[in-house]
Formats: structure tokens, sequence, C-alpha cells
């Protein structure tokens, strides 16, 4: 099957996609705020990654849990994968992931990487749940600094390049413009000007 970004796009809803956007971030948030500076000096990227990759599976299960079993969550060895869509046969896998400059994964060759980048089905051995369609990543890529966050895809690998790339961006809705004020005129009315009457002597007079 040709899997396009369109087909990924009606499996991985917006709601969904901000999601996980909003997962990754928080992972990473927490390698800033529950690791102090000192021992952040001496972490290494790995150890970085690592941590990171923990509580984005976290923070992924505990914003997700509403929408099982669309999303599931699966053990492939020794790494939990996002499984997303419906039991038709139209299911994706998804992998989180730190990114480097062009968007692929830092992966130890391993068969099992390579596998999944060059889109090798996969049974997932559970019951009634057919062969993902599409292997995909979702990843952070970081900062020039290392000190945070600068994008979030998802991509569709395919061997050593990305077919496609799915940026992440989902900006916060503006607020509802405020009514329009009317101006109004604070000055005070004048008073009116009643004539005061005579005493009844100086007009008979």
């Amino acid at each position: 099957m040709d899997f396009s970004k369109d087909n990924a796009q009606s499996i991985i809803t917006p709601e969904l996609g901000k999601l996980l956007l909003e997962a990754i971030s928080a992972a990473f948030g927490d390698y800033d705020k529950k690791v102090d500076a000192q021992a952040r000096a001496v972490c290494t990227a790995t150890t970085r990654a690592m941590f990171v990759n923990d509580h984005m599976v976290f923070h992924a299960r505990d914003k997700m849990k509403k929408y099982a079993p669309y999303v599931r969550f699966v053990l492939r060895r020794g790494r939990t994968h996002l499984v997303i869509g419906p039991d038709d046969g139209s299911l994706v896998e998804v992998k989180m992931k730190k990114l480097n400059r062009n968007r692929r994964p830092s992966n130890i060759p391993t068969a099992e990487a390579s596998d999944y980048q060059n889109q090798v089905p996969y049974q997932l051995g559970l019951p009634n749940m057919p062969s993902p369609i599409a292997n995909l990543i979702a990843g952070y890529r970081l900062n020039s600094e290392k000190t945070g966050i600068e994008a979030v895809y998802i991509v569709y690998p395919e061997g050593a390049h990305n077919k496609w790339e799915w940026k992440l961006d989902f900006a916060a809705q503006p607020a509802p413009a405020a009514p329009e004020r009317q101006l109004v005129d604070s000055s005070p009315e004048p008073k009116a000007v009643v004539p005061k009457k005579r005493p009844l002597r100086e007009r008979i007079a």
C-alpha cells in the first residue's frame, strides 16, 4: 500500500496529534524540571534520551487512556509502541523517538530497527488485531543548544530516508474578539435653566 501523509492524518486525528505533541513536550519538561542542573551536566545524550522516552510513554498513556481501544500500547522487544486505529486493518504503529537534524531516529542497527524502518509488517500477536499497515515514528528534534525541543514530527521511514514528514504544530486557538466598545460622552449633561418667578407684587406693579 502506498501509505501517504493523508492516510496517516485520517487515522491519527487532530486531537490525537495534539496529545502526542503534548506528551512529548511534557516528557522533555520533566527532564528539565525533575533532574537538577548538576545531574543534567553529567548526563550523556543516551541517558537523557532514555529518560525522555520513558516519560513520553508515561504521558501518552495518561493523555490517551480515554481513547482505548482505538489507541493501544504494545510492548515490542522491551520498547513500548502505540497502535492507533480501528480493528479493520487500518492500524498504524507509532514508535516515539529522538530525531536527528534529518528527522531520522538514531538507532542501534539491530534487525528489529531495520525491519521497522523498511516497513516490514509486524504481527502484534493480539486477538483479532491485524498487522499495522504502516510503521511511523513520532519524534522530537532538539534545538541547537540541546536545552529544549525545536520541533515534533511524525515521519514515515522508508529505508535510509523518510518518505514524508508531518510537523505537529497545533497553535492555540485565538481568543474570541472582545465586543466593540461604544464611545460614551462622559461629560455632565447641562442643567436645565428654570426661570425664577418674580414675587406677585412685582408683577402687578
